[in-house]
């Protein structure tokens, strides 16, 4: 009998078991009580401790398979959230950088674009900007014309496009093929970088019918009658010469020239004035990096003397620097636009150029321009082509739109750009107006 309940019992513990022996009849049942009744309480004991192990092994397998499915949801909605995080710094990063595109497009100027609004988006096409250029003749200096133009077109923040024709040289037939092809682009203006000879070949041999711009010469070096859409932006040395010859009439004049374009330009200029200079010398490089050795031969001219340089900057900052070993010095050092250049800062001392005037047409620029003119290399303050060029842009871009603000002050009279030439000095590191 006693083997009977102890088998029962060892029966009773599984898992199945248990579960029939909970969905029995109350405990008071006769049948159940009996068996419990007559346990040894070893037995009794042994039992009890196994019920109390199934019963906790049952509640953590129903608690495990409650929670199941809420940890699947739970790891769902945190795997739903992320997905959804990720996908939203996704989409804000992509904002971001749409955001960051449109300003670049806007050429990074959410500081000055206010001015900009004053310029309204025409509904017509882009303003189309064509440069005619000579690589050949004037070298890497196309990169500074092209960047300087481009400066301008992006300061405004409009729509444009721009292109660049090479022609190689300024014979007839090169500039007529290349225009053609500006022709059949339909450009609103064109930009020619070309020579007084350069400007000749291009009105024997084009007919100019689209506005074109030459910032390298003045109109008043071409003897001939030009054509109603050919304008000119360069500045007058005739003008500046002018404006020189007051501080030339209490002494007399001593003129260097060079070999250059300009520098023979300018000394046949000069000549016009029939100013009977008591001395005039070419000076090539070789004269300029050894001038002390020719102080002796030069010198007795300048005592109370004007001396008028009509040399590259380069050479006249050399000229500047060795001439004060003279005991006898000019009386006054003049020049046009040619020396208004920093090179004149770094090769001279300031007590080298203490009686040193220049004349100066270059105006100032925008601010919102000459930042975007620095970032690509241009210089609108030194550089005289870079500037009347900028003034071209902006001459063509009134012909194409209207009331926007200008950048420049400079007018175009009768096909030529108008300055405002005004006498610099120097103080110890920059150029300042004479009083």
């Amino acid at each position: 009998m006693k083997k009977s309940r102890f088998t029962y019992f060892t029966h009773f513990a599984p898992l199945t078991h248990f579960a029939h022996f909970t969905q029995l009849a109350p405990f008071r049942h006769s049948t159940l009580f009996a068996h419990f009744t007559h346990f040894k309480p070893k037995n009794f004991l042994y039992a009890f401790f196994c019920i109390l192990i199934l019963l906790a092994f049952t509640g953590c397998a129903l608690n495990s398979s409650k929670k199941r499915p809420i940890r699947a949801a739970l790891q769902q909605a945190q795997q739903a959230q992320t997905q959804q995080q990720t996908t939203k710094s996704a989409k804000q990063a992509k904002s971001a950088q749409i955001a960051q595109n449109q300003q670049i497009q806007e050429a990074l100027s959410d500081d000055y674009y206010e001015d900009d609004k004053i310029l309204k988006k025409s509904k017509r096409s882009a303003f189309k900007v064509a440069l005619l250029i000579p690589k050949q003749l004037v070298g890497r200096y196309s990169v500074n014309i092209s960047n300087t133009i481009l400066a301008y077109l992006i300061a405004r923040g409009i729509d444009y496009e721009f292109e660049m024709f090479d022609s190689v040289d300024e014979s007839s037939r090169n500039l007529k093929t290349h225009y053609d092809r500006i022709k059949q682009g339909n450009f609103h203006l064109v930009i020619a970088i070309l020579s007084q000879q350069g400007v000749e070949n291009l009105i024997d041999s084009v007919w100019i019918s689209y506005p074109t711009y030459v910032p390298t010469i003045n109109k008043e070096r071409i003897a001939r009658s030009t054509p109603r859409n050919l304008y000119f932006g360069g500045i007058s040395y005739k003008e500046q010469l002018d404006m020189l010859l007051p501080l030339m009439r209490d002494a007399r004049v001593v003129e260097y020239g060079d070999d250059s374009q300009i520098g023979l330009y300018l000394t046949n200029l000069f000549n016009t004035y029939n100013l009977n200079p008591t001395r005039q010398r070419t000076i090539n490089n070789q004269d300029a990096s050894n001038f002390t050795r020719m102080l002796p031969q030069e010198a007795p001219y300048f005592a109370g003397q004007n001396l008028l340089l009509n040399t590259s900057a380069s050479k006249s900052g050399l000229l500047l620097s060795q001439i004060r070993y003279s005991a006898r010095a000019p009386k006054r050092f003049l020049s046009t636009q040619v020396n208004f250049n920093p090179t004149i800062l770094q090769l001279s001392m300031p007590s080298s150029r203490r009686n040193f005037f220049v004349v100066n047409a270059i105006g100032e620029s925008d601010k919102k321009l000459n930042e975007y003119a620095t970032l690509l290399n241009s210089d609108l303050q030194y550089d005289w082509v870079s500037y009347a060029t900028c003034i071209g842009v902006e001459f063509g871009l009134s012909l194409y739109e209207r009331g926007f603000k200008r950048y420049f002050e400079e007018s175009m009279q009768s096909n030529q750009i108008q300055y405002k030439n005004r006498i610099f000095t120097t103080n110890e590191s920059a150029f300042i107006p004479a009083q």
